[in-house]
C-alpha cells in the first residue's frame, strides 16, 4: 500500500466516523414532536419498551431485601389499603414503570433518574384500568409514557392526567427500620438487570443535564433537591437543604395554609394543609431543581432571610 492509498484510507475512516456520529447524534438529540410551545418530544435513546416496564410487580420482605439494597438509597414508600410498600430507585432505575395494585386500586408508579422524581398515580382513566409503558421518548428529560391499550402517549406533568396518590421518597434504611413488616419491590421482574448497579453512575453528583430543556431557571443550582407543592391556584418548591435547616416552615401557596417540616423519624420531607381547621397531608414530590423549574416555568420558591 503506497502513501496515497494510506491516507485515502484513514480519510474514509474518518469519514465514515463523522457520519456515525452525526447520525447517532440525531437519534438521541433530535426533536420527535412538538406537544407544547416548546417542550418537544426526543430520544432517549432506546426503544419502545426498550426500558421494560414491571406488570406483574412480586413483593419480598424486608429481611431477603437488605441482603443486597444500599442503606442509603432511595426508594418511594406508598401506603393504601392497609399496605406498606417500597419501591427500591435500584430497580426503579432500570424499568421507570411499576403497574401495581393495592387492593383494589391500580396505581401506577413512576421514576425518573434524570430528575430525580419519583411519584404515585391512580391508574384509572375514565373508568378504564391503564397499563403504562415506557415509550422510549423523553420530554424535558423526564420519561414519556404510553397507555398499552390504546398507544397514546402519556407527557409529563402526570398530574395533569392522573390522579395523584401520597407517597414519600425516604432511604431504605428508613423503611426497613420503621416499616419491619412492609412489602419490598422484588428482583425477580422476570428480566435480567444488575440491580446492584447504577447505569447513571455519577450523575447525580454533578451538573450536567443530558437532554435539551424549554425552560431555565438559575435561581438555584441545577441539581439542587426541591420538593414541589401544587395546589389550583400556582406551585412552590422547597429546597431540601432549607427544609432541614428550618426543621418546620409555615407558608402560604396561593390562598392556601400549609405546612412544610422535616421529618425526623423517617428523614424525609413531609407537609400537611390546614383549612377549616383540619390538617390534610398534602403530596410533595422531589425533583432536581432544573426538571421542576421546567415544568412548572412560574413557580414560587420558598426563600429564607436570616
Amino acid at each position: 500500500m503506497n502513501r496515497l492509498q494510506m491516507i485515502s484510507g484513514i480519510l474514509s475512516i474518518v469519514i465514515i466516523g463523522s457520519i456515525i456520529v452525526y447520525f447517532q447524534y440525531r437519534f438521541y438529540r433530535t426533536p420527535i414532536a412538538s406537544t407544547q410551545d416548546q417542550a418537544v418530544l426526543v430520544s432517549g435513546g432506546s426503544l419502545k419498551d426498550g426500558i421494560p416496564s414491571i406488570d406483574e410487580p412480586k413483593f419480598e420482605s424486608v429481611s431477603v431485601a437488605d441482603q443486597y439494597l444500599d442503606d442509603k438509597g432511595y426508594g418511594l414508600f406508598v401506603s393504601l389499603n392497609g399496605k406498606q410498600r417500597f419501591y427500591p430507585y435500584q430497580i426503579l432505575v432500570w424499568h421507570e414503570v411499576v403497574n401495581d395494585v393495592f387492593g383494589k386500586t391500580p396505581i401506577l408508579i413512576s421514576y425518573c433518574a434524570l430528575c430525580f422524581s419519583g411519584s404515585a398515580y391512580d391508574r384509572t382513566v375514565n373508568g378504564v384500568v391503564v397499563q403504562f409503558g415506557v415509550s422510549g421518548k423523553l420530554m424535558d428529560n423526564h420519561p414519556v409514557l404510553y397507555n398499552k391499550q390504546t398507544d397514546e402517549l402519556l407527557t409529563p406533568p402526570f398530574e395533569t392526567q392522573l390522579k395523584p396518590v401520597l407517597s414519600l421518597v425516604m432511604t431504605w434504611a428508613n423503611f426497613k427500620n420503621n416499616f419491619p413488616n412492609g412489602q419490598v419491590l422484588s428482583r425477580e421482574t422476570e428480566f435480567v438487570r444488575d440491580y446492584t448497579a447504577d447505569p447513571y453512575k455519577n450523575y447525580d453528583t454533578n451538573n450536567a443535564v443530558l437532554f435539551p430543556v424549554s425552560h431555565q431557571d438559575d435561581r438555584l443550582s441545577v441539581k439542587t433537591v426541591v420538593f414541589g407543592y401544587i395546589n389550583d391556584q400556582t406551585q412552590k418548591a422547597y429546597p431540601l437543604d432549607l427544609i432541614k435547616s428550618a426543621g418546620t416552615v409555615n407558608d402560604v401557596v396561593g390562598n392556601e395554609e400549609v405546612v412544610i417540616f422535616w421529618d425526623e423519624k423517617l428523614e424525609t420531607v413531609r407537609g400537611f394543609s390546614k383549612q377549616d381547621g383540619k390538617e390534610e397531608p398534602i403530596i410533595l414530590r422531589s425533583f432536581y431543581w432544573f426538571s421542576w423549574a421546567t415544568f412548572h416555568p412560574k413557580t414560587e420558591l420558598l426563600e429564607i432571610n436570616e
